[in-house]
C-alpha cells in the first residue's frame, strides 16, 4: 500500500511483475533515512575546521573571478569528459559495434582506468611543481584521443577504438588530479579555494548528463556519431586554448 500510495502521488507508472503492480521508482526512497543521518553527522562533526566561515560576500568573490570560470572549464574537460564519456560508452559501443557482447560494454572498466590516475596526476604535479603543465599536456592528449576514437568508429575497428578509449580515461585522470592541485595555488585563500573546489566539481558532474544527451541527439538527428565527436573535440580545443592563455604562456605569470 505504501508503495502504491507514493507511486500515485508522484505519478509513477508501475511495472507489472508476476501480476502485481510494483512501483520500482520508490526504491530510491530507501536512501532518505541514511542520507538524513549522514547529513546530521556531517553537520555535527565535519564543520569544525579552524577557518573563516563562508558567507554571501565570498560567493560574490568567486563568481566575479575569471579564474573560477577558467578552472571550471578545465575541470569540466577533465572529470566532466570522463563521467560523460563513461556514461555514453555503452550506447556508443552498442550502436557502433553491435557484434561485441553486451556484457563487455556494460562493465564499468572506465572507472577502473580513470580513478587510479587522479592521485597520480596530483602527485606528478607536486613532483614537478606545476599542475598547469600536467593539465595542459593531458588536455592535448585528450584532444588527440577524442579524434582517434572517432577514427576507430569510422574504421569499425574495436581494438583501436578500445585502446583510444583507455588513453582517454588515462588523460582525464591525470588532468582531474592536476586541475584540483592548481586551485589552491591559483587562489591562495583557503576559504575561496574550498568554495571554488566544490563549485567546479558540481558543474563538471553535469558531464555525465550532457554527453550522453549529445550522443543521443546526434544519433537521432544525423544518423551517425561524427558530429558529436566534432562538438567534443571543439570543446577540448577551446579548453586547451584557455589553459594556455591563463596559465601556460609566460605573460600569464601563473607558475601553478
Amino acid at each position: 500500500m505504501g508503495s502504491a500510495a507514493l507511486g500515485n502521488v508522484f505519478g509513477v507508472t508501475p511495472a507489472i511483475i508476476k501480476g502485481n503492480a510494483v512501483y520500482l521508482a520508490n526504491a530510491a526512497f530507501m536512501w532518505i533515512v541514511p542520507l538524513v543521518i549522514i547529513l546530521a553527522l556531517m553537520t555535527r562533526f565535519m564543520d569544525n575546521l579552524p577557518s573563516e566561515k563562508p558567507n554571501p560576500k565570498n560567493l560574490v568573490q568567486i563568481f566575479g573571478n575569471k579564474h573560477t570560470w577558467a578552472l571550471t572549464l578545465l575541470y569540466t574537460c577533465s572529470f566532466g569528459a570522463f563521467s560523460g564519456y563513461a556514461a555514453a560508452l555503452g550506447l556508443l559501443v552498442g550502436k557502433e559495434f553491435p557484434e561485441i557482447p553486451i556484457r563487455i560494454h556494460r562493465i564499468r572498466w572506465s572507472h577502473l582506468l580513470q580513478v587510479p590516475f587522479v592521485p597520480v596526476g596530483g602527485w606528478l604535479s607536486d613532483k614537478i611543481n606545476s599542475g598547469t603543465k600536467v593539465t595542459f599536456v593531458s588536455l592535448i592528449g585528450l584532444c588527440a584521443t577524442t579524434a582517434l576514437i572517432a577514427v576507430g568508429v569510422d574504421m569499425h575497428n574495436f581494438p583501436f577504438f578500445f585502446a583510444m578509449s583507455v588513453l582517454t580515461f588515462v588523460c582525464c585522470g591525470f588532468a582531474t588530479g592536476a586541475t584540483f592541485r592548481m586551485i589552491p595555488h591559483v587562489f591562495g585563500n583557503p576559504l575561496l579555494s574550498s568554495l571554488i573546489t566544490g563549485f567546479v566539481a558540481a558543474v563538471a558532474a553535469y558531464g555525465a548528463f550532457i554527453t550522453p544527451k549529445i550522443f543521443g541527439f546526434v544519433y537521432s538527428t544525423f544518423g551517425n556519431i561524427h558530429p558529436a565527436f566534432a562538438v567534443l573535440l571543439a570543446f577540448n580545443i577551446v579548453t586547451v586554448a584557455v589553459c594556455f592563455w591563463f596559465y601556460v604562456r609566460k605573460g600569464a605569470n601563473m607558475n601553478v
